[in-house]
């Protein structure tokens, strides 16, 4: 019996429907989630890490994974359509690991000023915005190289991985291992390591790694006082020497350096 996923979304972190006003500029930040921005009317100035800078105009979506630096800025003003989000662990594979920049059908654009207009109130307003984000989000799909599910992979085996995905996003610091997810699924790590990379594209080691620096990212932005070396601790590094060369082989700077980095949720 074929399993029946979940959507791409797993929660709404934010939902801004807006005007922002002349000379309006918000400058470079990062969080810790997806973050899909649909520009209803007039036309912004995006900047993005290393001096990277396009213009979005009216009817253009912009998808933002993860600790993606990025600022805007507009003369005239410009309406806005953000949604903040967590996605399924399971999905976030099928996503751009980048910026895109995407031209959205007019029905999208339909959908979003009636979600927008209608967010605050009626039976079914968080319904509509959930629905919105997954049809946002889905948009990035047509933008992603990756593989997706590769037929050979039995759907137990996806049961499987859905759960322990899960799993991990609810407590990446607690001590996993390609062996412990391979056991978890009653397999052998070596049959698990084939069908992970036949589904997922990647190693589990390196999806280990990967998301547990992303979590590690997130913490320091979401918390900027707590101490650097009891989140090494917590991660299981011994020296913060070792944590902090493991960090910037992932995030590509230092975790110190990281945490000066303006956020705004």
């Amino acid at each position: 019996m074929s399993i029946v996923e979940p959507p791409l979304v797993a929660e709404i972190v934010k939902f801004d429907f807006e005007k922002l006003a002349a000379r309006f500029e918000w400058p470079g930040h990062a969080h810790p989630f997806y973050q899909f921005d649909v520009v209803r009317g007039g036309d912004v100035s995006v900047e993005l890490e290393g001096g990277q800078r396009l213009t979005a105009k009216t009817g253009d979506g912009l998808f933002f994974p993860p600790l993606t630096g990025h600022g805007y800025h507009s003369r005239r003003g410009f309406l806005n359509c953000t949604i903040k989000a967590e996605i399924f662990p399971f999905h976030c594979r099928l996503l751009p690991d980048a910026f895109q920049k995407i031209r959205l059908p007019p029905v999208l654009l339909k959908l979003v000023e009636h979600v927008g207009q209608n967010s605050k109130s009626g039976m079914f307003a968080r319904q509509q915005v959930l629905a919105l984000a997954n049809l946002c989000f889905a948009q990035a799909l047509t933008k992603n190289s990756k593989p997706g599910p590769h037929p050979d992979c039995p759907d137990a085996f996806h049961r499987e991985l859905l759960r322990l995905c899960l799993a991990i996003q609810s407590g990446p610091q607690t001590g996993w291992t390609v062996s412990r997810m391979a056991s978890e699924c009653h397999l052998s790590t070596d049959y698990f390591t084939r069908c992970f990379r036949r589904v997922m594209g990647c190693s589990p080691k390196y999806f280990l790694l990967k998301y547990k620096f992303k979590s590690i990212a997130a913490k320091l932005i979401l918390e900027p006082d707590y101490p650097i070396k009891v989140l090494a601790e917590e991660f299981g590094y011994a020296t913060v020497h070792s944590f902090t060369k493991a960090f910037k082989h992932v995030i590509g700077t230092t975790p110190a350096n990281y945490r000066r980095m303006p956020s705004r949720l």
